[in-house]
């Protein structure tokens, strides 16, 4: 039987029916024609070699008019050599290495950065600033996007600023009534690393009016917030954000960090390049504090970001692994 396939499956077909019946004397010419058919529709639903082989996964190869079958492996993720395990192997113990690198780190670091929404606190406090001002779903949409890097950051606060008209007075009513809700473990993870000596900040993109309390709270002082500053007109309404703050535009944490490294190097009296600083935080932003930071601890307890759990130099979902480190 001749395989099959392709464009010349019916003419393969039509060419063994007329070579099997060439020869036969039919008793008439409408008999011949409808064996012809007879024969043709049982060729057709009788597959040949070609065709069983394709259903087997068998490719069909005639070398020399020969046939031949070999079999054919369907792609896959795991390579038959071996390779594929080998590279995962590699690729886990790459990841080991480098995690081992920052507990390290973390253990000598002479500063730690904190991002503070979806980080610090359980939620994103611009966002439940905003649902206070009755602007809730609007800003979370603009938070978002800037979160996950697809907006430039004094974009996204400029919009979200526009949207709320935040006056002096709302201010100050959300701080005092707002019950803003710490992550398990953050605590207690501060207040070691202060036992440690080692200088502890916050660096947000929120609003330095909402974040100095709570970081007092925390036994971390005022001045060792970098977030934006909100400015109001004599009457209290909204008048714009500061932009000298570096924490308001793209790449603002990584200025920010910058900054930290100076003053941390003179507060200790050591050469700044020998500072160890490192970031905690959950967003896109967060991974642009490296450089000058010397590695990034990505946090996904409250929202796990994929860019960030990719891209973190070690990736965590709850605070009792620092604990279970500074311990």
């Amino acid at each position: 039987m001749v395989s099959c396939g392709g464009s010349l499956c019916r003419r393969t077909i039509e060419a063994e029916v007329k070579g099997a019946y060439r020869n036969l004397e039919l008793p008439s010419k409408c008999c011949r024609r409808l064996l012809l058919i007879l024969s043709f529709l049982i060729l057709l639903f009788r597959p040949s070699a070609g065709f069983r082989a394709l259903w087997t996964h068998k490719a069909v190869v005639r070398p020399n008019s020969v046939t031949h079958t070999r079999s054919v492996r369907l792609c896959s993720l795991r390579q038959p050599n071996g390779n594929f395990d080998q590279a995962s192997r590699s690729m886990g113990d790459l990841q080991g290495e480098k995690m081992a690198s920052v507990k390290a780190l973390l253990l000598k670091a002479d500063v730690v950065c904190f991002d503070v929404d979806s980080t610090v606190l359980t939620s994103e406090a611009i966002d439940d600033f905003a649902a206070f001002l009755g602007k809730g779903e609007e800003v979370a949409r603009l938070t978002k996007l800037a979160m996950e890097g697809g907006m430039k950051y004094e974009e996204s606060l400029k919009l979200r600023l526009d949207a709320m008209q935040p006056s002096k007075q709302s201010v100050q009513h959300f701080v005092e009534n707002d019950k803003l809700v710490l992550t398990d473990g953050v605590a207690e993870v501060i207040k070691r690393l202060l036992s440690r000596g080692t200088e502890v900040f916050l660096v947000s993109g929120g609003f330095r009016e909402i974040i100095v309390p709570l970081a007092e709270k925390l036994g971390i002082g005022a001045d060792h917030v970098f977030a934006n500053t909100l400015l109001f007109k004599e009457d209290g309404s909204f008048d714009c954000f500061d932009p000298k703050q570096p924490t308001s535009r793209d790449m603002g944490k990584a200025a920010a960090m910058a900054q930290v490294r100076t003053r941390v190097a003179e507060s200790k009296g050591k050469p700044e390049e020998t500072v160890v600083a490192l970031m905690v935080g959950d967003g896109a932003t967060d991974l642009q504090a490296r450089p000058p930071a010397d590695a990034v601890i990505g946090y996904g307890g409250i929202c796990m970001r994929e860019k960030v759990k990719n891209e973190a130099d070690w990736f965590i979902t709850e605070f009792a692994s620092l604990l279970d480190v500074l311990s």
